[in-house]
């Protein structure tokens, strides 16, 4: 949906350019800019206005992530995707489910698919799973035999992955 209504701290009442829905499930913002505009900087205001959505809009946020009610935000100028000039080209992206995620530019849109996907993810819980996995099996004979550093290595590695 084209021109979606917003709010913004420093704008006051404002316009998303478009607001991206899977069914009534709003997942996304996108910024449009001119085609001559850097889009590095363009995410900031996305980023207010994932804060502000409205009340009336209320019943199509799925849920809350710190204080964004959409989870994934993309800024674009139209520009094709050119690594050396990655400020001023592509499709930049951030998912906001985690406070530590940095946008990232992309060099086409995501599929419906693939945000559908990301939306089943829970990152939390695979940060769980991770902690409670066992690595006897690694130390095994019969599997790969690791030593016991070497174990210890492999776990302080996942663990900073998943700070």
């Amino acid at each position: 949906m084209a021109e979606w209504l917003t709010y913004s701290m420093e704008k006051g009442n404002g316009k998303v350019d478009y607001a991206l829905f899977i069914g009534e499930k709003l997942v996304g913002f996108v910024e449009a800019k001119k085609y001559s505009k850097d889009v590095a900087g363009t995410m900031i205001e996305a980023k207010n206005y994932a804060v502000g959505v409205k009340e009336e809009h209320e019943n199509y946020v799925i849920s809350k992530w710190n204080d964004y009610k959409v989870p994934f935000l993309f800024a674009t100028n139209g520009r094709k995707y050119v690594k050396e000039i990655e400020d001023k080209s592509g499709v930049h992206f951030l998912d906001c489910r985690n406070a530590r995620n940095n946008d990232k530019v992309l060099q086409g849109w995501y599929s419906l698919e693939k945000l559908e996907a990301m939306l089943e993810e829970n990152i939390e819980e695979a940060n769980k799973s991770l902690d409670e996995l066992r690595f006897e099996f690694l130390q095994s004979e019969n599997c790969i035999g690791l030593r016991g550093y070497q174990v210890e290595a492999i776990k302080a590695v996942e663990k900073v992955i998943a700070e």
